[in-house]
């Protein structure tokens, strides 16, 4: 079965979900990419997609940068020049490579996170960065790639957000209070 399966509206099953494409195994892209092509009926959406979700990575980070500098630079233009380039036309004009798009856009949330925010990690950031870190192997190799450092980062940060001993203890318990009050 391929996406012409899906906006017909037939059922797609666990099978179909977890089939490889072009040997990738993508079900988070697919998650984003079938209820976009029913709705739509039109297989360019998922291009029209890959392009709002690289122009928000752009925007994320001028707007990082001008945190960080306090002011936006024209040097800030590099961002959009790097991300909607015309190097990326061809890649573009192909609805699968949102499972490229996807891992590229959480792995730079998550980067943009620890280039802005300083302190400890909280609960709410600790859930956010979670779901990212969970998504990435969803999304087949670009996702696998960046999760091994990005988890040891997470892990590192964790650990180092509470004291020492009987602190560091009390503190994860606190912390998985609160994400279960979260949710």
């Amino acid at each position: 079965l391929g996406y012409a399966e899906a906006v017909d509206g037939r059922e797609l099953g666990w099978r179909w979900w977890w089939s490889p494409h072009n040997e990738h195994r993508i079900p988070l892209p697919r998650l984003f990419l079938v209820p976009l092509l029913r709705l739509t009926g039109d297989f360019r959406a998922g291009m029209h997609l890959e392009v709002l979700v690289e122009a928000a990575v752009a925007l994320a980070m001028i707007l990082a940068a001008r945190r960080l500098r306090g002011r936006t630079s024209f040097a800030d233009a590099f961002f959009p020049l790097l991300w909607l380039s015309w190097s990326n036309v061809e890649a573009l004009l192909m609805m699968h490579m949102l499972s490229f798009v996807l891992p590229t856009a959480m792995t730079s949330a998550i980067l943009l996170w620890i280039a802005t925010r300083s302190g400890p990690l909280t609960a709410r950031d600790s859930v956010w960065i979670g779901a990212c870190l969970l998504g990435l192997p969803l999304c087949g190799g670009p996702g696998v790639t960046p999760a091994p450092a990005l988890i040891l980062w997470a892990l590192y940060a964790v650990w180092n957000s509470f004291g020492s001993g009987a602190d560091r203890r009390a503190g994860v318990i606190e912390m998985l209070v609160e994400i279960q009050v979260d949710l």
